[in-house]
């Protein structure tokens, strides 16, 4: 579903002459990542609205967007543990 939307948004954009077509594929990785980044400022700004919690929701979830984005993170090579 994700991809579908992705796919619709760098078609848009290559018919209305903003990318090439050639770089499309570059173009749909940086959505994907955009979408990815924010989403979960999104959902904590939906829920936390829904509570009446709307600072503290967006206090919490700052810190944790910046870990997420300036961590190198763990990449395994494989699910076993050994």
């Amino acid at each position: 579903m994700i991809y579908g939307f992705i796919g619709n948004i760098s078609t848009w954009l290559i018919r209305h002459n903003a990318i090439k077509p050639e770089d499309r594929e570059l173009y749909e990785y940086a959505i994907y990542s955009l979408i990815i980044t924010v989403s979960p400022l999104f959902l904590v700004i939906l829920i936390s609205g829904i509570m009446g919690k709307l600072c503290e929701g967006i206090v919490i979830i700052i810190p944790f967007m910046v870990l997420r984005k300036f961590s190198g993170g763990f990449h395994a090579s494989s699910i076993s543990l050994y």
